[in-house]
Order: C-alpha cells, then sequence, then structure tokens
C-alpha cells in the first residue's frame, strides 16, 4: 500500500466504510489495519487501475474517480505508484 496522499476530484468519502466494492478489489482486514493512521486524517482508501502519467485513475468504495500525486510524490519517482497499489486520497481534493 502506498502511504502517501492523493488528491482527488469528488468530495471525501467516508474512509471509515469496509465496502464490499473495495473487498472485490482486494481490500482486506490486512489493508484496512494498515490505513487506520490515514482513516483518523480523513483520508480515503483506493486502488490504482491505471497509469496516465499526470493522472491516474482509482477505485475507491464509491467508484472510479482520477486522481494526481501529491507534490511530494512528484518529485521522487520512487514513490510515486503502480497500478494495484493501495493509495490515500487526501480530503477535499487539495493537491499536496
Amino acid at each position: 500500500m502506498s502511504t502517501e496522499a492523493f488528491s482527488e476530484d469528488h468530495p471525501h468519502r467516508d474512509a471509515s466504510a469496509h465496502t464490499s466494492e473495495l473487498a472485490l478489489l482486494g481490500w482486506d482486514y490486512y489493508f484496512q489495519e494498515k490505513f487506520k493512521p490515514f482513516a483518523v486524517g480523513g483520508y480515503t482508501p483506493a486502488r490504482v487501475t491505471a497509469d496516465f502519467g499526470m493522472e491516474y485513475l482509482v477505485q475507491d468504495a464509491d467508484g472510479p474517480t482520477r486522481a494526481m500525486a501529491g507534490r511530494h510524490l512528484r518529485n521522487d519517482a520512487l514513490l510515486l505508484p503502480a497500478v494495484g497499489d493501495w493509495v490515500a486520497l487526501e480530503p477535499g481534493g487539495e493537491d499536496g
């Protein structure tokens, strides 16, 4: 799981909800436990499903959305997520 934040282009959703939609993407107790520090901060879990270079397609419990890596990630290519990684979507869609 990526431990860095993404900004999303839709309003924040409840990060504490463990839904069947996320389970279909591979979300389980292990990831839920690892995500707890981010959930406290209001982040939403999502899985990277496509990489478009400057943007990513991510899937959260509410469906697919586009997201961009935070500035701090874009400056270090080794930190950028890959398709299949779990990421934390930043609440409010602010680019970090």
